[in-house]
């Protein structure tokens, strides 16, 4: 199973069994916030950090699903393993799921 409901994927984060990744723009971060313990890596700067990606089990999120679904195949096809929370950011706020403020992206 590729897509995770928000609350598996809080869980996932939370137990540190996971690490969650924001694939969105720097500016969408500052529009509404983000999930808490996420790792802010934009969509455009996620190529640095594939060696990351390959070794911690990790999950895309963006603000619908629909890049972080393009992107989860994107690296299935190079071999990576990710997992994507359906309905993105979204479906996170909608499940009440906690938020936290930005700071910067992070580094790999």
């Amino acid at each position: 199973m590729s897509k995770l409901d928000p609350k598996t994927a809080y869980r996932l984060v939370h137990d540190g069994n996971a690490r969650l990744i924001d694939i969105r723009e720097p500016q969408e971060w500052h529009q509404t916030g983000v999930a808490r313990g996420a790792t802010l890596l934009p969509q455009t700067q996620l190529d640095r950090c594939l060696g990351e990606l390959e070794r911690r089990p990790s999950i895309l999120v963006c603000r619908s699903g629909n890049r972080s679904e393009q992107v989860r195949r994107e690296l299935e096809a190079r071999g990576i393993r990710v997992w994507e929370v359906e309905g993105g950011l979204l479906a996170w706020i909608e499940a009440g799921l906690p938020l936290s403020h930005p700071i910067a992206a992070e580094r790999c």
